[in-house]
């Protein structure tokens, strides 16, 4: 059942309005040119291949840190505190934290950007990363 629902996931975000007026771009991608559809093919395999090893690698590090940091979880929830502590009180502008100013900005901004890339799909990508993540250690582990 897990994996069904898992699949139902999947065609949900596929069908998504984030992701499905990029396909045309995909598919012109793949096949534009004077490319023979074997190219085509190979090109769009890669791609996914690629892709899923990226996933399957992003998920495997996450479930090895999140069981690390499950052990020192009340370390790391009052080290996360005392540095949402500090930028805020450094985006008051108490003081400035030396980190930021190489990069040009008077204040930490915009690092939050890229773990909620993909806002269309938040709902359904976490239910997905723990079901195929618990899936993908016992598999892991089993070998």
């Amino acid at each position: 059942m897990e994996y069904f629902i898992s699949f139902l996931e999947g065609i949900i975000t596929f069908i998504s309005p984030c992701l499905l007026p990029m396909l045309p771009i995909y598919i012109t991608y793949f096949a534009g040119g004077e490319r023979s559809t074997g190219k085509t093919l190979t090109g769009a395999l890669g791609f996914v291949t690629g892709f899923t090893l990226v996933f399957v690698a992003m998920g495997a590090l996450a479930g090895t840190v999140g069981a690390f940091l499950t052990r020192y979880q009340v370390a790391v929830n009052i080290l996360s505190g005392i540095i949402v502590i500090l930028f805020g009180l450094s985006f008051m502008g108490l003081f400035e934290i030396p980190l930021f100013k190489g990069m040009g900005l008077k204040r930490p901004s915009g690092g939050g950007f890229g773990p909620g890339w993909s806002e269309s799909n938040r709902e359904l990508t976490p239910d997905l990363q723990i079901t195929e993540g618990s899936n993908l250690f016992g598999g892991i582990s089993s070998l």
